[in-house]
């Protein structure tokens, strides 16, 4: 799952001043877009126009409220070839196995290296959720031992 890692990651992206709180559960009153849904931890709880990068890339295509309705959302995290192609470079520079849930898995990433470019390996930032939850409705968890 993409979330931090350390603050120093936070800065980086420009979220670091956003309030989290438990009071982001169990609601989405901190939903910008109209797209969020209600996540499991206070780091997942943010919404695309929180994130600076993210918000910068949502108004690159003027009109829209979420950054899941700009129009290379779906091409870049959804479209299934795009994924496959992703996950072969994927294999080739960490010779990683994802598991049953590859898909989901480089969705994120390349949804990540999309709004951020690259980050690194081991720093993590979490997706806002409406991207989230698009990918996940896309691409359903086949290991039922999770739902990252």
């Amino acid at each position: 799952e993409e979330e931090f890692e350390d603050a120093e990651c936070q800065g980086a992206t420009g979220i670091s001043s956003i309030p989290m709180d438990s009071g982001r559960l169990k609601n989405v009153d901190w939903c910008s877009c109209g797209k969020c849904t209600t996540m499991e931890t206070v780091e997942e709880s943010i919404c695309c126009w929180e994130q600076q990068k993210v918000s910068k890339k949502r108004e690159q295509q003027p009109g829209i409220n979420c950054i899941t309705e700009h129009r290379g959302f779906e091409p870049v995290c959804l479209n299934e070839d795009v994924l496959i192609t992703a996950h072969y470079g994927y294999q080739e520079r960490y010779d990683d196995d994802l598991g049953k849930d590859w898909k989901r898995t480089i969705s994120y990433r390349q949804f990540i290296q999309w709004c951020y470019r690259y980050l690194g390996r081991r720093i993590r930032v979490p997706l806002p959720s409406c991207a989230a939850t698009a990918i996940r409705g896309t691409f359903p968890s086949l290991d039922h031992n999770s739902d990252k």
